[in-house]
């Protein structure tokens, strides 16, 4: 008898045929932490599942499951007393944990489990207010990015004498406008390329920002999603540093269309490849882009979520096996395209376990596949979950 007999059989009571115990069975023995890691990283993962793999799992594994939005908030509370500090941390930074727990673990011997605690979205400004007064600078910065930290601790943090929490104040886009404007004078690239980034920056400070010489603030403000259409052609018009520019702007979700036009036929790959995967990109310069002679190009049309069908069905003949794999991992390729894409060589298993849109005969089959628990694993957990958010 063959293995994937073998595996077969091995499933053959109503209970272990069911796709969750399946995955629950599958992911004790694989025996490759990389693969049970890979799986509970998914959003849909059940919490019963989570519940499971905390038991037997490494501390990377639990560390992993202690992130997850869907744990149960009593796998949680049995997980902030785990013997490892990167586990606690975890649990610290859930938004799940209960607030009573987040404030214990605030006070965790290990600076990595109260910098969790700073991290977590509904944690007390009282406790953000403490934090912040920390020697590391880790937890300091995780509190400068903390949506709920105050702004007079905000301020503080501002004038850190770390560069690194300065940086982390002028990423809150919660951070008032005239203390970004401040910090777009700091003597740290990195901190003055993160100001010039937030859109909550003042508009004098983003209109003399667009006329700078400065390669750190042009890197963040060709960014900023705050900047008008007039501002774009403003900062299009500089010479001097429009390989930096235009591969902020082609990003940039407020740049126009007729701006992406030029952009879409730049000399630059990586200023292409922003175009290509960008959300709801005209269609006409989605045509450009997928017939790109670059592979990276052509790879992040595929990967594009409202690319147009017409496309998605060129990309799947696409010379380069990993372009065709990004297809048949595009949740909205169709079931006709995905269903080629099985019958070519190489099939693209992996991706076509994963993807939500994969018909359930394929799914079965891949639930089999022998030789690889990643492609087994992913298959049956869109198989337990129908592609939707489980309820256990």
């Amino acid at each position: 008898m063959g293995l994937f007999d073998f595996l077969k059989s091995s499933s053959s009571s109503s209970r272990s045929n069911d796709p969750l115990s399946r995955l629950k069975q599958e992911l004790r023995n694989c025996g490759w932490a990389n693969t049970v890691d890979g799986i509970i990283c998914d959003y849909r993962v059940p919490a019963s599942v989570l519940s499971d793999v905390v038991t037997y799992g490494d501390c990377t594994t639990r560390s992993i499951a202690a992130q997850s939005e869907n744990i149960f908030v009593d796998t949680l509370v049995r997980l902030a007393d785990d013997s490892e500090a990167c586990v606690r941390e975890s649990v610290a930074s859930n938004p799940l944990t209960p607030e009573t727990v987040v404030a214990r673990l605030s006070r965790d011997s290990d600076s990595d489990v109260r910098s969790g605690a700073a991290h977590n979205p509904m944690v007390s400004t009282d406790i953000l207010t403490r934090l912040a007064r920390e020697e590391s600078w880790s937890i300091r910065s995780r509190v400068a990015i903390n949506a709920s930290t105050p702004s007079n601790v905000i301020e503080r943090l501002s004038k850190d004498e770390d560069a690194f929490v300065r940086k982390y104040v002028a990423w809150n886009k919660a951070t008032p406008s005239y203390i970004l404007d401040t910090l777009l004078k700091d003597d740290k690239d990195d901190v003055r390329e993160r100001a010039a980034w937030n859109p909550m920056l003042s508009a004098s400070a983003i209109s003399k920002s667009i006329e700078s010489d400065d390669i750190a603030i042009l890197k963040g403000i060709s960014t900023n999603t705050a900047l008008t259409n007039s501002q774009i052609e403003m900062l299009m018009a500089n010479e001097q540093h429009r390989g930096t520019i235009y591969r902020g702007l082609a990003g940039n979700p407020a740049t126009p269309e007729s701006a992406l036009i030029h952009l879409a036929k730049w000399r630059d790959g990586d200023t292409r490849g922003s175009v290509a995967r960008r959300k709801h990109a005209p269609e006409h310069i989605l045509d450009i882009l997928a017939n790109d002679t670059e592979e990276d190009v052509r790879d992040y049309v595929a990967c594009n979520s409202t690319a147009p069908t017409r496309l998605l069905a060129k990309l799947a003949n696409d010379p380069e096996a990993r372009v065709r794999a990004t297809v048949a991992k595009n949740p909205i390729t169709p079931v006709e395209i995905l269903r080629k894409l099985n019958q070519m060589s190489p099939r693209p298993v992996y991706s076509l376990a994963w993807n939500l849109a994969t018909p359930t005969d394929i799914l079965e089959s891949l639930s089999y596949y022998t030789d690889n628990s990643d492609v087994r694993c992913a298959a049956l957990l869109n198989l337990a979950t129908n592609g939707q958010m489980p309820s256990i």
